[in-house]
């Protein structure tokens, strides 16, 4: 799914300073005392802008002189209005137009190549969102939704990779909990390839945390933080529907470790859980967000379900996974290039 657009990216770009030497043989011309004719061009030059900014000598001219630097019009983009013809005409000023109806048409700029763009798209910041168990990518797209992925993607100014699990909607295989982790590594990897130089964050919901979580403890390149929504320790501890906090030994059978896999992830991680819930017990994400390395404060939320937790009935939620993309994930996590 193509990524929305977003109002704000955070960027880091690395600027390097290049010194070309002189090599052997070069000719080194030195000027040690400027000419008088130098000298005379440089006091003309002097002049000519104490003239420019003080004539008159109206602090508002001034001002003006100093602080406004407009481009050339007709520099960045030109106005057309429809004609009588039915074609598009140029027209110089506004004055001139005849038609309700103009067109913008912009001017693409040097600086601005699409090479350039790309560039700076790479360096930006992704999520790429894991779903829960009973949902495709249909299901996160609807238009009239509370929460849907564009409109996540605005609240939260950042872009975002979904996709549909082996066996969801129009995705090949079958459902299993080996494919859901080769599905997400294949999203990851995919990502690195077209944005050698964005940080990533990982966000799960419900059964998507044990994608996340299985990712992100083999501490990939790039990533940036994790966020979890409603994670469960393991597969037969939520059978039980109760985590044992004692037992430090899962069985062989017991599917979705992420009790075990957990404690790996370096990145930092946000716990976000409904004290409500009664799919996966809230006990199941403050024992996880307890075994966290790098835990930020955990969004305990009371009154919230497994449903409301991400509905868009809570706003506090969004709230809270806002300000850990503004201030709380790693920033140093991107080897940037020269």
């Amino acid at each position: 799914m193509p990524p929305p657009s977003v109002s704000r990216a955070f960027v880091q770009q690395k600027v390097t300073s290049v010194v070309q030497a002189n090599r052997p043989g070069d000719a080194v011309a030195k000027n040690e005392n400027p000419s008088v004719l130098e000298t005379l061009r440089m006091l003309a030059r002097l002049c000519g802008a104490c003239c420019y900014f003080s004539c008159p000598p109206l602090p508002s001219e001034i001002t003006r002189k100093i602080a406004f630097h407009p481009p050339a019009k007709g520099q960045t983009y030109k106005l057309k209005e429809m004609g009588a013809d039915g074609k598009w005409r140029e027209i110089d000023k506004l004055t001139e137009k005849t038609s309700p109806t103009l067109l913008l048409e912009v001017k693409q700029l040097k600086n601005t190549s699409p090479t350039a763009y790309q560039k700076q798209l790479e360096l930006i910041t992704v999520i790429v969102f894991c779903q829960p168990n009973s949902s495709d990518l249909g299901d996160f797209l609807q238009p009239l939704s509370s929460i849907s992925l564009t409109t996540l993607a605005h609240i939260l100014e950042h872009h975002i990779y979904a996709f549909d699990y082996s066996g969801y909607g129009f995705s090949s295989g079958v459902p299993s909990e080996r494919g859901i982790y080769q599905d997400v590594r294949a999203v990851y990897e995919y990502i690195l390839r077209q944005r050698p130089n964005c940080k990533i964050i990982l966000m799960g919901y419900s059964i998507g945390t044990t994608a996340v979580i299985d990712m992100a403890s083999a501490c990939p390149p790039n990533l940036a933080g994790i966020v979890l929504l409603a994670p469960f320790m393991s597969g037969l501890r939520l059978i039980r529907q109760t985590p044992d906090e004692a037992e430090t030994t899962t069985c062989c059978l017991d599917p979705f470790k992420s009790v075990d896999k957990i404690s790996h992830i370096a990145v930092p991680a946000l716990v976000i859980h409904g004290t409500k819930d009664e799919m996966v017990p809230v006990s199941h994400g403050i024992e996880l967000h307890n075994r966290l390395r790098n835990p930020v404060t955990p969004l305990i939320l009371n009154g919230a379900n497994h449903e409301s937790i991400f509905n868009g009935k809570h706003p506090e939620v969004f709230s809270r996974i806002f300000r850990f993309l503004l201030n709380e994930v790693d920033n140093d996590t991107v080897r940037m290039e020269a």
